[in-house]
């Protein structure tokens, strides 16, 4: 799955925990065009598969897919 972690409505940062309770062995990859600093993301991150930071190639997302899968 890839998440977004800033959407409308639900954010990544709270879709991630909740996909996790009901499938914990499913690849998710965060991605987001905010900094990686930011305290809430460095507590989430370890829980998702991989990370993207935008903008990112399309290369960039295959190897990161590959690499999950």
């Amino acid at each position: 799955m890839l998440l977004d972690i800033t959407m409308p409505k639900l954010a990544g940062m709270q879709t991630l925990p909740r996909i996790r309770t009901m499938e914990p062995d499913l690849p998710v990859v965060l991605m987001s065009g905010y900094a990686q600093s930011d305290t809430e993301f460095r507590r989430i991150k370890p829980k998702a598969s991989g990370f993207l930071q935008k903008p990112f190639s399309l290369d960039e997302l295959r190897e990161l897919i590959r690499s999950v899968l």
